[in-house]
């Protein structure tokens, strides 16, 4: 039941596309429970993915991306951003 540390990184990235099993949940629970470098990894992976989901809500709503980011800069994200949305 105990997984390794790249398995635990796979889970964490999976859990957003898509519903893990009982025991992937309680693996990766256990895991997290006893790495340390795992769980600091789950919590800045989340933070990513809360922080895109606000980017691209910005993007969807032709709001700017941030207050420092020059107009260029902005387009630039919104570029990048647009071709992984068309992968």
């Amino acid at each position: 039941m105990f997984i390794s540390c790249k398995k635990a990184g796979e889970l964490a990235s999976e859990s957003h596309d898509r519903k893990l099993s009982v025991m992937e949940k309680l693996s990766f629970k256990i895991h997290l429970s006893m790495c340390k470098i795992c769980k600091v990894f789950a919590k800045q992976y989340e933070l990513v993915k809360e922080m895109t989901k606000i980017i691209n809500k910005k993007i969807e709503d032709g709001e700017p991306i941030g207050p420092g980011l020059s107009e260029e800069a902005s387009q630039k994200i919104k570029i990048k951003i647009s071709s992984y949305k068309e992968e």
